[in-house]
């Protein structure tokens, strides 16, 4: 819409209201299905993983907190970039980062029995890195190089964070550390 010469300002700036107002009443939707869920492992209660309709909403949720920042939309655009008219990938941008949090999201749901949970703690003053970026996977390297696996630290407050990581991993028995 924003390329065509058919089309006035005016009614692609509408367009461009709708598209914005659309995808954050959708991110507004997972994010409400996930206040309760952030508010117990604040408590340290992640029992909600047991518990089909909020695994998922969890999986939604943290999926994309990971796709929709800045970093991970610099990516996408970069990657793919090439293979549409110039600007286009801008546009999609908010699509593609929602379809692929959905996918991603359904994979780690059908895989979840081989993943594990743990929420760390931090012990005297350490306080945990917090950043802009809400999600990380531990194993990505930045370089737009697919990761093995998939190993998301989620800060919940300078004392805590959650990570959520493939069972088989060595890291996965990290003693008293973890709770």
């Amino acid at each position: 819409i924003s390329t065509s010469t058919h089309i006035s300002d005016t009614d692609k700036d509408v367009a461009q209201g709708v598209r914005i107002e659309l995808f954050e009443k959708l991110h507004g939707g997972i994010e409400a299905k996930a206040v309760c869920l952030l508010a117990s492992m604040r408590e340290d209660d992640i029992s909600f993983l047991s518990r089909e309709a909020e695994v998922i909403d969890f999986l939604v949720y943290i999926t994309h907190q990971m796709l929709r920042t800045k970093g991970m939309r610099d990516q996408v655009i970069g990657s793919l970039s090439s293979l549409l008219p110039q600007g286009s990938i801008q546009r999609l941008h908010g699509l593609i980062a929602f379809c692929m949090a959905e996918t991603v999201a359904g994979c780690l749901y059908v895989d979840r029995k081989n993943y594990s949970v743990k929420i760390l703690k931090t012990k005297g003053a350490d306080e945990f890195i917090t950043s802009d970026q809400p999600v990380i996977n531990l194993l990505g390297f930045g370089d737009g190089t697919p990761p093995e696996f998939l190993v998301y630290y989620y800060p919940m407050g300078a004392d805590r964070a959650l990570l959520y990581f493939p069972s088989d991993l060595p890291f996965a028995d990290l003693g008293e550390i973890l709770q």
